[in-house]
């Protein structure tokens, strides 16, 4: 069985048992990586790593915001799906620490769902949006 000291360590343990600063390190590394690569293979291959890697910070980030009347499964896609886009639009040269862009992420788009969730038919009967 490998270790985690094996080839890179980057994908021989389960990210939920990695440490805060064993995920940051590992995140930034591979981020930095998929941005100076030049082989689009490679690059979607990292990129996957991170999501894999932060999939449980989007969960937790998605079941904060799970309310009754709301569907909790929907709320954990869009949390999965704005982990992804945050990966791959995440500017490891410009941008702040990934996990703070991350969250940020998914919290303004599980708040963009909730509103057209959410929304409320206006005094002509039409919901603003559609």
């Amino acid at each position: 069985m490998p270790s985690s000291h094996d080839a890179g360590g980057t994908t021989d343990r389960l990210p939920e048992a990695l440490t805060r600063r064993q995920r940051r390190e590992r995140t930034a590394r591979a981020l930095v990586t998929a941005a100076q690569t030049q082989s689009p293979h490679r690059r979607e291959a990292l990129l996957d790593y991170v999501v894999r890697l932060n999939l449980p910070i989007a969960l937790d980030v998605g079941a904060r915001h799970l309310q009754p009347g709301l569907d909790g499964d929907q709320i954990m896609q869009v949390a999965c799906d704005a982990l992804a886009r945050a990966a791959r639009t995440f500017d490891p040269a410009h941008d702040e620490d990934f996990l703070t862009y991350a969250v940020r992420e998914i919290q303004r788009e599980i708040g963009e769902h909730g509103s057209r969730t959410w929304a409320v038919p206006d005094a002509t009967g039409l919901t603003p949006g559609t």
